[in-house]
């Protein structure tokens, strides 16, 4: 029953979190205008660009690092890989910034004058940013994932919305104001970091050397990874920024938000079903493997569908939250959302291939997905516009799940249609199971 309520309480908060992110976007969007609002979503997605770049793949590394030295528990070297990570993280960022302020000054004419401003107020508090991730990872590493969802993106922007909500009803919402919301946020999570990882470590700033002895070597896998996941998410908004203006990206930043919500109970339920893909994939357990992938699958495409057709029905109305500038893209919102569905009905194949196979797999599933996110983006953006930056986001996912389901197939010897086919005999299958229980007794 315990077990229970803590999933039923993690849940709930990650919910919670994700809509929260999304209330985020659309006080943002009535709050101004549609050329403001796509500036700003532009210049926080360069500035997710630039943290993952200064992060070194550490967020990952450190929810294993920590994850594995709080069994033991060791607190020296918890301290000690810390301090290696304040420090090498410094480092970085103040080269970033340098890097940025070089760009500014041979080529900052060529950017447009909003997203340079909002840049240069970001890039001062880059160091703080990539802390605050890194403390959400090691409070995941610490089994802590309420508090670890807190640091995520969704959790920056939900409680953000309450500064920003407040600026919008006195009358005083501007994009700058709209990002010290935003930095606020930041701070105010990375405090409460602080304070409950003292509890835990007593952790202190730089009295001891880092040992940054091999540190590249073990975070670059992770580095790779995390650059590869971050392409794939984030290039459509980019390359459009690039090539179009900052009202096509506010057009598809609206159309994306709402989208991602089809695939909301995936989110959710991944972070309760990994930890058990793990398990069952040490333990060789194929069967117990394809009935969780199969009851995370039906429990999650059936939300989605429902949601997808109410969203396909009301497109214009739907997008008239944000304001009525973006009814215009109902196209791209139902494009978008069709590619969500997709993603979801396909199955947990990601998952699968990280918790129950060799890292190698979805680092090469990773690889195939950026390089032909990035190719698909490129193309159709130049043809067709932001519509273009949809249908690329749809081919991209049919490609992805093809490889992902032929990876999975070799490893596993589980595809989509291995969970469907188990979707539609399971109750067959709880017989069969119920069988075998008698039997054993």
């Amino acid at each position: 029953m315990k077990k229970l309520l803590s999933y039923i309480s993690l849940l709930s908060v990650r919910g919670a979190l994700v809509v929260g992110g999304v209330c985020f976007t659309i006080v943002l969007a009535r709050g101004l205008s549609i050329e403001a609002f796509g500036a700003i979503m532009l210049a926080l997605t360069i500035f997710q660009a630039m943290l993952v770049i200064g992060r070194l793949g550490f967020e990952q590394y450190t929810i294993r690092t920590v994850g594995a030295l709080h069994e033991t528990p060791d607190k020296t070297a918890i301290k000690a890989h810390f301090n290696a990570a304040f420090q090498s993280l410094l480092i970085t960022s103040i080269i970033l910034y340098a890097a940025y302020q070089a760009v500014l000054y041979f080529a900052g004419s060529h950017i447009d004058h909003n997203v340079r401003g909002h840049l240069s107020l970001l890039f001062v508090f880059l160091y703080p940013f990539n802390l605050m991730i890194c403390f959400s990872a090691a409070m995941k590493g610490l089994r802590h994932p309420v508090w670890g969802a807190l640091g995520e993106l969704s959790g920056i922007n939900a409680l953000a919305v309450l500064p920003l909500g407040a600026l919008m009803f006195i009358g005083n919402m501007t994009a700058q104001n709209a990002l010290w919301s935003y930095i606020l946020s930041c701070s105010i999570i990375t405090v409460l970091y602080l304070v409950k990882l003292r509890g835990n470590f007593a952790l202190t700033f730089y009295k001891k050397k880092g040992e940054r002895k091999g540190l590249t070597a073990k975070v670059t896998p992770f580095y790779i990874v995390s650059l590869l996941d971050f392409v794939f998410l984030w290039a459509p908004i980019l390359i459009l920024g690039g090539f179009e203006g900052n009202e096509e990206v506010a057009l598809f930043s609206a159309a994306l938000r709402i989208a991602r919500m089809t695939s909301l109970l995936v989110t959710i339920a991944n972070t309760v079903t990994m930890p058990k893909y793990s398990s069952f994939g040490i333990k060789k357990d194929r069967d117990q493997l394809i009935n969780l992938a199969a009851k995370s699958t039906l429990l999650t495409t059936i939300p989605a569908v429902a949601f997808s057709t109410l969203v396909l029905l009301l497109p214009e109305q739907i997008l008239g939250i944000w304001g009525n500038d973006y009814v215009t893209a109902s196209s791209m919102l139902g494009i978008l959302v069709v590619a969500e569905v997709i993603s979801v009905a396909a199955g947990p194949l990601g998952p699968l291939l990280s918790m129950a196979t060799h890292p190698r797999s979805i680092r090469n599933l990773q690889t195939v997905g950026a390089a032909t996110c990035v190719i698909l983006q490129l193309s159709m953006i130049i043809w067709f516009g932001a519509i273009g930056a949809c249908l690329a986001v749809l081919l991209n996912i049919i490609v992805i799940n093809g490889v992902a389901n032929f990876l999975c197939q070799r490893a596993l010897k589980v595809n989509t249609l291995t969970l469907w086919r188990h979707i539609l005999t399971m109750n067959n299958n709880r017989v069969t199971l119920k069988e075998r229980r008698h039997g054993k007794q």
